[in-house]
């Protein structure tokens, strides 16, 4: 048996015929000749365009897709409108002072000694 280096795969197969005494088994294609078989056979461009089911499913997709988007949108700006207005009627009702005058304390003290005798109440503080 003699040691030899191939150049490439026919060189190899023939190498190993002779020092086997059986012919190569079979032909080994280069890199290039395999992705050739590989690739699809060049299509003719047609000069019109076929509409099937793949094309309105990816039309109604689209339109599907769009229209939740708007209406996401717009659900979002109407919470952010109630939102605006809550704010503002909290705000006007915090703005509210109401005043609890010495004339409001009396009359609630008169009234509470009226319905409850048994409790002593004292006469509230005039301002000063």
């Amino acid at each position: 048996m003699r040691f030899q280096i191939a150049n490439d795969w026919e060189d190899q197969d023939k190498i190993m015929a002779e020092d086997l005494g059986t012919p190569p088994p079979f032909r080994r294609e280069t890199y290039e000749e395999f992705l050739r078989s590989q690739a699809p056979p060049p299509q003719q461009h047609s000069q019109h365009t076929q509409i099937n089911t793949n094309t309105y499913m990816s039309i109604g997709i689209f339109i599907a897709l769009f229209t939740g988007v708007v209406w996401i949108t717009n659900t979002i700006n109407r919470f952010d409108s109630k939102i605006d207005t809550l704010a503002a009627q909290l705000k006007d009702v915090q703005n509210v002072h109401e005043s609890w005058s010495y004339h409001d304390m009396f009359k609630w003290c008169v009234h509470l000694q009226r319905d409850n005798p048994q409790i002593k109440i004292p006469e509230p503080e005039a301002p000063k």
